[in-house]
């Protein structure tokens, strides 16, 4: 018996809320589309309005009250759908201005995040004394892809993001991630200039990096040293990449040095800082990087 009213419980529920979502449309539709009637209404009804309205000829009868009526009716339709299409306008041009505020602010929001960063790069580049042939970048690890958090160079050309997605086992980076310590570094990359094909090849025999993403990379460092940042269970989470245009570029006991005591830390005091305007992988596969 008790099974039986469970059920029967369990229906009228159902049904209730079906009744409910009903409702919910027809609501939703003679709001979205009442306006949009009226003026249907008033522009057929305009068409008649003239023989509703208009003085009968002599020798016919007056027109009836119902007409009369019915031309009002429309009159008073087609005043109200334009009052409703003026609110309409009135709204999408609050929300228009309401939306381009928040792009705005947006905007602003990512560019006040990037700064800071800019901002702590530049100071881990004057700590270490590194100069315009030199660059720092700093990616989180989401997946299978490390995302650009912040780069910085004191060469303009250098400071340009590229790519924003990496796959994580491809290059320097890809190898510090896999790599037991963590790090990953070399100061003896041939001359992409002058070597090009060996510059390419050594990339993609070592690291796996492609071919075609060696011949265009921004920069085209002689030395890289790439190392995992860990979180405060000690998980890696993030790689910090620090590259040269010149062959024996980095001072890499300085480098370590710096990182253990200090840019490791702040690094994750940022990246916590600001984590919810990290970049994110679902994002970036959006905009199509």
């Amino acid at each position: 018996m008790r099974i039986l009213m469970t059920q029967q419980a369990d229906v009228f529920s159902r049904s209730a809320d079906n009744v409910r979502q009903l409702g919910l449309w027809l609501t939703n539709f003679l709001v979205s589309y009442f306006g949009l009637g009226l003026l249907i209404i008033s522009w057929v009804g305009a068409a008649f309005l003239k023989d509703l309205v208009w003085p009968s000829a002599q020798g016919e009868p007056d027109k009836p009250i119902w007409m009369l009526i019915a031309a009002l009716a429309i009159v008073i339709a087609g005043i109200f759908s334009l009052i409703l299409q003026a609110r309409d306008t009135t709204q999408n041009s609050r929300l228009r201005v309401k939306v381009a505020n928040l792009a705005d602010a947006l905007k602003s929001f990512g560019e006040d995040y990037r700064d800071m960063w800019t901002f702590v790069l530049y100071r881990w580049a004057s700590e270490l004394s590194l100069n315009g042939s030199h660059r720092i970048s700093v990616y989180k690890h989401e997946g299978d892809h490390f995302l650009m958090i912040a780069r910085f160079s004191h060469a303009k050309p250098f400071s340009s993001r590229g790519r924003g997605v990496y796959p994580d086992n491809q290059g320097c980076i890809g190898n510090a991630w896999r790599a037991a310590d963590g790090k990953c570094f070399t100061d003896d990359l041939p001359n992409p200039t002058s070597q090009a094909a060996r510059y390419r090849n050594k990339q993609n025999r070592d690291w796996g990096l492609p071919k075609d993403v060696a011949d265009n990379l921004t920069m085209k460092p002689r030395a890289i040293y790439a190392v995992a940042i860990v979180d405060d269970g000690g998980q890696r989470h993030a790689i910090a990449v620090f590259e040269s245009v010149d062959q024996n570029g980095l001072d890499v006991a300085a480098i370590e040095a710096f990182m253990m005591g200090y840019g490791n830390e702040e690094a994750n005091r940022w990246m916590a800082a600001t984590k919810n305007q990290l970049p994110s992988l679902r994002l970036a596969q959006a905009e199509g990087l």
